[in-house]
Order: structure tokens, then C-alpha cells, then sequence
């Protein structure tokens, strides 16, 4: 699953993943509050320069979120 993340992140527009679940239950929290939620549809659209901020698309709603945040969140590949 790191791979995939890493994969996805080196991407400027990234393929569609879903949400599984989360690995920091403190950044948890704050991505629950956002709308990030288990089963969620997420879509990297760019980087912001120096490439630590991430703009995504979460169920059709634009965000950003800091790189540790991304990488707190299991993602699966939809097919």
C-alpha cells in the first residue's frame, strides 16, 4: 500500500482511490471533520510548489491537505 501512495503522490493528477480507513487516529479526526470519510472517492488534482500540499478532490469537494496527512489515510485503487 506504500508504494501505491508513493506512486500516486509523484503523479501531478493521479488516479481515483478510495478511502479505506485511516492510520493516526489524531489525523483522523481532522479528515473526518473535512469530509474525508471510509469509502470516499479521492483524486489528486496538483501539487502545490515544493510539492508538500496536495490539492484533491474528495467526493466532488476541492481540498488541500500537508503531505502527512495524505499519507495517514489507507487508499485502495478503484478498478
Amino acid at each position: 500500500m506504500f508504494r501505491l501512495l508513493k506512486s500516486f503522490l509523484r503523479k501531478d493528477r493521479g488516479p481515483s482511490l478510495r478511502v479505506m480507513g485511516f492510520k493516526n487516529q489524531q489525523v483522523a479526526s481532522k479528515l473526518l471533520s473535512v469530509g474525508i470519510l471510509p469509502g470516499s472517492t479521492l483524486q489528486v488534482i496538483r501539487k502545490a510548489p515544493g510539492g508538500f500540499v496536495f490539492f484533491l478532490k474528495v467526493d466532488g469537494v476541492s481540498i488541500a491537505l500537508r503531505q502527512n496527512e495524505l499519507e495517514s489515510i489507507i487508499l485502495k485503487p478503484i478498478n
